[in-house]
């Protein structure tokens, strides 16, 4: 296979890091990224992916696949994982590097880049309209991705209080862009700095013509996962669900909470209140090694919840060793 040149040029890409790739760099964003798990996980559901779901480009995809809203539980903790292999550091793996080669984040960053273009010839021979959309999962729409699982996550951390230095703010996006170039994008596309990465993030958004009623039903799947999950009249799901509405009122706008038709809590600002108490217990973390190691733990607490629903429900997870 290695006589044919797109393989070989592939297969080149995948063997080694792009002489551009700063590991230092990117194990401190890296760190910092993980540092913050149910933040993390409150942000990807209820900023990053809500604020897609308002684009067409990126949301009519995801509805024609139909995955995203029969099944959103098992995509929302695969989106996770995924976003927790990506940021994997060599503390945690025993690797030599962060993103090595070989890695979980190696071999999950090309079965997206494979689904990606199954996803994309599906699409076009059922009638994409190319000239009006652009190709399906294009380059745009991809960097617009990136930008929502790393500029936009690193954005809500800092407005609800932690503590993130400009270094790895850098090493934050100097993480995803290997793993967006992974997953196929144009190197000299990718915006490299937080300041080149808001600019092009607002230049897509004016070419963007929102309509809301495309990411509904995909709005409407990972709002009432908590009630389906705890039971319709489970008081506790409902109330998680009108704290998830008020995260997505409070970052993304009520412009956007109307439009998907998102509960709208009258005290869906007191969200912030959490602002000082993460600033608080980020200030603590420095100064007191112990309660690093007691994030830590529940760190990993969390993620062995996450872990036993895909080791149940998920082949791939099922299926693969434990780490030593």
């Amino acid at each position: 296979m290695l006589d044919n040149a797109d393989f070989k040029h592939l297969y080149d890409k995948f063997s080694t890091h792009p002489d551009w790739f700063d590991a230092e760099l990117a194990k401190k964003g890296a760190i910092a990224y993980r540092r913050y798990p149910l933040t993390l996980v409150w942000l990807l559901r209820n900023v990053a992916l809500m604020a897609g779901y308002s684009i067409p480009a990126l949301s009519i995809p995801l509805v024609k696949t139909g995955a995203l809203v029969h099944d959103a539980l098992g995509r929302l903790y695969r989106t996770y994982a995924y976003m927790l292999a990506v940021s994997e550091h060599p503390k945690l793996t025993g690797s030599d590097t962060v993103l090595a080669i070989g890695g979980e984040a190696w071999r999950q960053s090309i079965q997206v880049r494979q689904m990606h273009s199954f996803v994309r010839q599906s699409l076009e021979k059922e009638g994409w309209d190319n000239e009006y959309w652009g190709s399906p999962v294009n380059q745009s729409d991809m960097i617009a991705t990136h930008l929502q699982f790393s500029l936009l996550i690193m954005r809500g951390l800092k407005w609800l209080g932690a503590r993130i230095s400009p270094e790895e703010a850098e090493g934050i996006l100097h993480l995803w862009n290997l793993a967006t170039y992974w997953m196929g994008v144009d190197l000299e596309r990718l915006p490299k700095t937080e300041a080149e990465c808001w600019e092009w993030l607002y230049t897509y958004l004016a070419t963007q013509r929102l309509d809301f009623e495309v990411g509904r039903p995909l709005a409407k799947a990972l709002h009432d996962l908590p009630s389906e999950i705890m039971g319709g009249t489970n008081w506790r799901g409902q109330a998680v669900e009108l704290i998830n509405a008020s995260v997505t009122r409070t970052f993304v706008g009520d412009d956007v909470g109307d439009g998907l038709k998102l509960p709208k809590p009258i005290w869906r600002k007191g969200i912030l209140v959490s602002a000082p108490i993460l600033f608080t217990m980020d200030t603590v973390r420095r100064i007191h090694p112990r309660f690093e190691q007691g994030i830590e733990i529940f760190r990993e607490k969390r993620q062995q919840n996450m872990n036993w629903w895909l080791n149940k429900n998920d082949p791939y997870y099922a299926n693969k060793k434990p780490r030593q």
